[in-house]
This record gives structure tokens, sequence and C-alpha cells, in this order.
């Protein structure tokens, strides 16, 4: 409980000194935040969240539901997602004169989906992201010593291609020791070709999310990629791997269903 507020109290204070440097109007700009996968905005943290900011920033501040939250943060496609969130930010009187993005986890993707996306939308003054996800291989495949091996056996063992890992190295079923001690080796070994980042695993802020073919474009500017075929057993998902050549060029291998 101490470590949870802290991180509320911490992530408030960055977010009020980010505020601080944005060029101010006449009045306080209103904010909307988009919570992360699994997420409602009922749920005490996120409310939370926005009520200790709004009181500290001095701006009023909503927290904008789409579809049923938790359900649909892992299932609505994004374009989807973001249609909703346009819409109901375009319903929204107090925000015709601008207002600002909070984006947790997942919901930087939706504030970035507006932004692109919401045409005839009030203006958004800044979108500020926290705990964002990226590009790269999503996270080590669940329950899969094998299907990691897969990965390496598609895109080439290290030193011959490169590696960026996002995370989840732990919790990976009956050999996730032989998993980690993998990565790690590999880490120690190729430090310049092989990289490691934290996930949900590893980081409470971040949350990963099911996409059933593997990987889903938004108008291929913005891509998800999920790693892990099969995701614990229960959804009937392909995983893939983004390769980047020379010439930035991405390419994707898909770990089929088994």
């Amino acid at each position: 409980m101490a470590l949870k507020s802290f991180l509320i109290i911490f992530t408030s204070l960055f977010i009020i000194i980010t505020l601080t440097f944005i060029p101010r109007t006449t009045y306080a700009l209103p904010f909307v935040v988009f919570h992360g996968i699994s997420d409602k905005c009922s749920h005490e943290g996120v409310t939370k969240f926005t009520e200790l900011l709004s009181n500290w920033s001095g701006s009023q501040g909503y927290c904008i539901e789409i579809g049923n939250g938790e359900w649909d943060s892992w299932f609505m496609p994004f374009r989807k997602q973001t249609a909703i969130a346009c819409e109901k930010v375009k319903n929204m009187s107090e925000l015709k004169e601008g207002y600002n993005i909070i984006g947790l986890s997942q919901g930087n993707m939706v504030g970035r989906g507006i932004l692109e996306f919401c045409d005839g939308g009030p203006p958004v003054r800044n979108l500020i992201s926290l705990a964002g996800p990226h590009a790269g291989i999503a996270s080590v495949p669940l329950c899969g010593y094998g299907d990691l091996l897969r990965l390496f056996e598609y895109g080439g063992f290290p030193p011959d291609a490169n590696y960026l890992f996002l995370g989840d190295y732990v919790d990976r079923g009956k050999q996730s020791l032989e998993i980690i001690c993998l990565l790690l080796a590999y880490k120690i070994k190729y430090p310049e070709n092989f990289f490691l980042l934290r996930g949900n695993h590893e980081c409470t802020m971040l949350f990963a999310q099911v996409v059933k073919d593997g990987y889903e474009f938004a108008d291929r500017q913005l891509v998800t990629i999920f790693s892990a075929p099969n995701h614990c057993g229960e959804f009937d998902n392909a995983g893939e791997m983004m390769s980047v050549n020379e010439s930035l060029m991405c390419s994707f291998q898909i770990l089929k269903r088994k």
C-alpha cells in the first residue's frame, strides 16, 4: 500500500511539473484520463489518481470510459476504441476550448489515436504518456521455452540478429528459470546485440494486450504485437515477432496457434 501511494504521488507530481511548463491560457485547461488495460474509471486507483491530479493542478479532470472498461480494453480493436473516445470528447462541452490528454499505459495509444483520427473534435493541447507500450518482441511466450527458441529459429540466434525484448521474463510456466537464465546469458554475452526492457511482470504500471493474429495495425502508422501464441491456454491467438532491417523495413513472422 505504501508503494502504491508513493507511485500515485510521484506520478501526479511529474504531471503537475510537466503542466507547469505548458504555455498557459487565461484559464486552467481541463484534462481527460484514458486508463490502461484491464482497468476501469470506477476503480479506486484511477479515481484517486484523477481526483488527486485535479486537486493539485487546479484543472478539472475526467476519466473517459470506453465500452465496459476491463473486457473491451482487451478485445475491442483500437480503431473502434478511438472512435468511441472521439465521440465522447466531442460531446463534452467542458472541452470545447481545448484539453490535455493523460494516457496511462495502453490508454496512451487511445490518446494518440484521437490526435490522428478524431476529426472535428475539440483541440488537444498536450498528450502526456505514462508507461506507454512500445514495439518489438512484446513478451516471452507464456509457458513456452520451446516458443522462445522458435522465435530465435525464425529470426536468427544472437549475435546473428539483434533483439529487443519488452518484458515479462518471469512467471513463464514450468521452465521459467531456464527462460530467464537464457535471456540473461545472452544479455551478458552480447550486450550490444541483445536488449531487455521491463514489462508488466516487472512493473505494475504496464499491461499487455492480446492480439488475435499476433499483430494489428492502425492505419499502418502504429502497430501492436503479441508474441505469446494461445496466451495462458485460454485464447485462440497467434504470436508474432517483428523484424527491422537496415533500411528500417518491417516484416512479421507468425508463431501459429497450436
